[in-house]
């Protein structure tokens, strides 16, 4: 029989202790993803966003990210509504970025700094119109520094793999038919056929 069994304590004592440490082990875990996810969710301020200057008023969405080379920079197209001053109707439209990032693992956060907005495109066919939205745009489009939930940026990610993989091209041209109009038959060669008369 064990000895080294502690004093006092039955073998149901020291199953119960054991699975309490357990639980509490999990508690804590639990505890603590929930936690990293409360603060990321509480620095990442949630989408859309809106921005109110000089009387225009701008709307953007959550970035569809295009890439995020290295983890360090990247690349997404935000969609917009600005309403300028005086419009009652809002104008859709894109705003494609780039900015430097830097990675936060214990609060879950993603950074974005040096914002650089490289084109943009408007649903609008009036270009002196067009030419006040990216004005209005440009203006108010935030060049400070962006939180976003590494969450969000790893689903995006996903969703933009995804999306490229569906879109692989096929080679679908059609093969080469061979028709004919009278009795015949195919024949296969194996190398270059060698023709001879028939005595």
């Amino acid at each position: 029989m064990r000895r080294d069994a502690m004093p006092g304590c039955s073998v149901q004592q020291r199953i119960g202790r054991r699975s309490l440490l357990l639980w509490l082990v999990c508690g804590a875990v639990l505890f603590l993803g929930t936690f990293w996810s409360l603060e990321a969710r509480a620095l990442d301020e949630g989408w859309p966003r809106q921005k109110v200057q000089d009387g225009n008023t701008l709307v953007y969405y959550q970035p569809q990210l295009d890439s995020w080379k290295d983890q360090k920079v990247l690349k997404a197209r935000v969609a917009v509504e600005v309403t300028l001053q005086g419009q009652k109707q809002p104008i859709a439209g894109a705003v494609w970025i780039t900015a430097d990032t830097e990675t936060d693992l214990e609060s879950r956060t993603v950074t974005l700094d040096d914002i650089k907005v490289e084109k943009m495109s408007f649903a609008v066919v009036d270009q002196a119109l067009s030419k006040s939205a990216e004005k209005a745009v440009d203006a108010m489009i935030s060049r400070k520094p962006l939180v976003v939930a590494l969450d969000r940026i790893l689903a995006g990610l996903r969703q933009t793999e995804l999306t490229e993989a569906k879109n692989v091209e096929l080679k679908n041209d059609p093969p080469r038919i061979i028709v004919a109009f009278e009795p015949a038959r195919l024949l296969i060669f194996d190398g270059e056929p060698v023709f001879a008369k028939i005595e």
